[in-house]
């Protein structure tokens, strides 16, 4: 009996390696916003570590882009009263503070319809043909498809502006 017991442990130990090589690990590195930035990591820019700060901190206290905003600008007004020309290249803008880190914004827009909100794919909506020719495309969203009543009723709004 115990043998068997060993037998089944051991298989699902090397059912578990087994998962473990098939698929990979797609969970979040590990990140602590309270640990301190250290500046002699970043670039050589005396500012880049301020630029983290501000970061990290509207990402922990969640705050809007016009706080940061303001937040940005005031530290460039600090810095300069401070040292005068010495940051006078400190961004004054979370584009600029952005594209200072290496930041990027990864998104997708969804082209939807203004009536019932349905998503659609752009390219599907810009690429629309009907008979061979470039045509405004309809919504064909149905609210309710198992609903006997409102199974053939299709939104059908025109798509006037992508934007």
């Amino acid at each position: 009996m115990e043998e068997m017991e060993e037998i089944s442990i051991e298989s699902e130990e090397e059912s578990a390696d087994e998962f473990s090589n098939i698929f990979e690990d797609y969970s979040s590195p590990n990140y602590d916003p309270d640990e301190p930035i250290d500046p002699k990591l970043t670039n050589n820019n005396s500012y880049l570590w301020i630029l983290l700060w501000i970061i990290s901190f509207r990402i922990k206290f969640n705050l809007p882009e016009t706080a940061t905003k303001s937040l940005i600008k005031f530290i460039k007004l600090l810095l300069s009263e401070i040292s005068n020309f010495k940051f006078d290249i400190f961004p004054n803008s979370i584009y600029m503070t952005k594209k200072e880190l290496g930041l990027r914004d990864d998104f997708y827009s969804f082209p939807t319809c203004p009536k019932c909100h349905k998503l659609y794919n752009k390219q599907e909506v810009e690429d629309y043909k009907e008979n061979d020719t470039n045509s405004v495309m309809k919504c064909w969203h149905v609210e309710f498809p198992n609903s006997a009543t409102r199974r053939n009723h299709q939104c059908q709004t025109i798509w006037i502006d992508l934007s």
